[in-house]
């Protein structure tokens, strides 16, 4: 369990949150596209 435990606090370590629009990512598919497994892809409201 301990092993478990530490593999999924180790995966969250190294996901990033990318802000759409921001970080580079104009459109949700820019977004898409430039996140990697265990990213969030967050995008903000229409203004």
């Amino acid at each position: 369990m301990r092993i478990l435990i530490s593999i999924l606090l180790f995966s969250f370590s190294f996901s990033a949150i990318i802000d759409v629009p921001g970080d580079n990512a104009i459109t949700i598919q820019a977004g898409i596209d430039e996140a990697l497994e265990g990213d969030t892809v967050l995008v903000a409201p229409d203004p």
